[in-house]
């Protein structure tokens, strides 16, 4: 019986696990200490699956991946797609109103494995080469997609602003607006189906793994489900705020092993020395 035997750990990827694209040590030797003590590891991303499969080799996750903001759980070793949620078709109409509206700001239509990129900019030229996307070719009509995902991507701080402030106009019961990043080369809102997050795409690998426990650490709004609704949720230090207040646990910096000192928190937790309350 290894200490994390039950316990399935769930990491957003970028400012969580990894920093500026490199995982810390201390984050793979103690994800390495995790699994061999009978641990579930897998990381929650934004990212079409394809996307994030580089990452997800990298630490050796051995559970399926959760990508495309929980929207797609994909079996990795298998190259199978286990659960797919799609938007609606006439989001489209919305789409090209708000690119009609700001021309300049790009954006990717997420497929769940693969994407294809609808509006060129400075932030999709970025995307592409961070995250090593080679995009399928466009069809004559974008509603014939299966879409997991929208993204835009604003070029400045303004125009991101702008954007938030335009998309705030819409309202729909199938789909929501989510902004996913905020750096000076990541400004991106996401279009997302309802009742789709990294928290509900969590509970359910939960239950495929019957695991005991579910554990989820991020650090931004993207990755608030992932913190509030799994059984126990951390946020990293440079983390807004509001999350901290609705997290178990702030760790240290990402750049410091943030994934490694949840992991020795829930060493804590297992061995029966720390106590968590919702």
């Amino acid at each position: 019986m290894g200490i994390f035997d039950g316990c399935l750990l769930i990491s957003d990827i970028d400012g969580t696990l990894m920093h500026n694209g490199v995982i810390p040590q201390k984050n793979v030797d103690a994800i390495e200490w995790f699994k061999a003590e009978g641990g579930i590891f897998t990381i929650a991303t934004g990212r079409q699956a394809s996307a994030a499969l580089e990452s997800y080799k990298l630490v050796k996750a051995n559970a399926p991946l959760i990508a495309v903001q929980g929207g797609v759980i994909y079996d990795c070793d298998n190259n199978k797609v286990l659960s797919q949620t799609n938007l609606n078709p006439q989001i489209f109409d919305t789409v090209f109103d708000i690119l009609n509206a700001f021309p300049a700001v790009g954006c990717e239509i997420c497929c769940g494995v693969d994407s294809c990129l609808l509006n060129e900019n400075d932030g999709t030229r970025w995307h592409c080469e961070y995250e090593k996307i080679n995009y399928l070719p466009l069809p004559n009509d974008v509603k014939t997609l299966n879409v997991a995902k929208i993204l835009f991507t604003a070029d400045d701080d303004e125009t991101y602003k702008e954007l938030i402030e335009y998309s705030n106009s819409f309202s729909f019961d199938y789909c929501y607006f989510v902004a996913s990043s905020n750096t000076p080369v990541a400004r991106y809102l996401e279009i997302l189906p309802t009742n789709v997050n990294k928290g509900v795409a969590a509970n359910k690998l939960k239950k495929i793994l019957n695991a005991k426990y579910c554990f989820g650490i991020g650090d931004f709004y993207n990755d608030l489900e992932l913190i509030r609704d799994t059984d126990f949720g951390a946020v990293v230090a440079l983390a807004p705020d509001d999350l901290k207040q609705i997290s178990n646990y702030v760790t240290c910096t990402c750049e410091d092993g943030a994934v490694a000192d949840f992991i020795n928190q829930i060493s804590l937790f297992m061995k029966g020395s720390s106590v968590w309350i919702r």
